[in-house]
């Protein structure tokens, strides 16, 4: 019987850049991992009125499974960001008791303070803005929104995958996954990434500073690449996204003790 455990550690100062599609490295389980409270260095934070509470003043807990899936965008954000939270890993036996207690029965759902939120995409954004990881402008958020978007069309195909148990099945799956919808959506990454680095001259997906949109082409690409990890030299601007997010700080020490995940 399995058994949700909370329990938090500090980010690991031992520098490893490394690209996720390399990573193999066995680590412990059913972690939860504390990054310290300080910002990242010189990221900005959005202005806010008087009036409102900002993530760095509130505790922060995220809820999930012990995959990456729909919440490890969340947690690469809060590690860059340095924020101080709570990574509280579900066990699959435990989350039929927890389920009614979530705000849309499932996960990820996000606690913010007293106050608890759910749907992953709006989870990823709220952080990003928190973390000034939303580019400068409306046209820069509706460009990382399009690619928030897609990542998502990615993972649910990637699911399907994950839970087919028929081998037969499976495989066929698996087929149209590296035939049709790996090309049709890389692809498209690749056309967004190649077409800001020729306009801004910069080496990011969105504008000409870290973004959202970069971090989630790193953890979006993440399965296709342990399955198979030549599959981005064929997208290189995805690639050097990829490689960049891989190395920042805060980011490279959480990945150094990451465990690897299916999904």
């Amino acid at each position: 019987m399995y058994k949700a455990v909370v329990f938090t550690c500090s980010v690991s100062r031992k520098a490893c850049c490394v690209l996720h599609c390399s990573l193999r490295k066995p680590v412990r389980s059913n972690r939860d991992f504390k990054a310290t409270s300080q910002p990242a260095k010189g990221v900005p934070r959005n202005p806010l009125t008087s009036t409102e509470i900002t993530m760095a003043q509130q505790p922060i807990k995220l809820h999930y499974f012990p995959l990456r899936g729909r919440a490890e965008v969340p947690r690469l954000v809060l590690h860059y960001a340095k924020k101080e939270f709570t990574d509280n890993r579900i066990a699959p036996a435990d989350w039929g008791t927890l389920k009614p207690k979530t705000p849309f029965g499932s996960l990820p759902y996000l606690e913010v303070g007293n106050e608890a939120f759910g749907q992953s995409m709006a989870i990823a954004s709220y952080v990003a803005r928190e973390s000034g990881l939303y580019g400068s402008n409306n046209i820069d958020a509706l460009k990382i929104d399009q690619i928030l978007q897609l990542r998502e069309d990615l993972i649910i195909e990637e699911v399907k995958v994950w839970k087919e148990k028929d081998p037969a099945k499976n495989a066929e799956m698996t087929k149209n996954m590296n035939e049709n919808v790996y090309p049709k959506i890389l692809g498209n990454f690749e056309k967004l990434v190649k077409a800001n680095q020729t306009k801004t001259g910069s080496k990011y997906a969105v504008g000409d500073k870290l973004t959202l949109a970069d971090i989630i082409l790193f953890e979006g690409t993440v399965t296709a690449c342990q399955k198979d990890p030549s599959i981005l030299d064929k997208y290189p601007a995805v690639k050097s996204v990829a490689t960049l997010v891989a190395g920042l700080d805060g980011i490279k020490q959480y990945l150094a003790n990451r465990a690897k995940a299916d999904i």
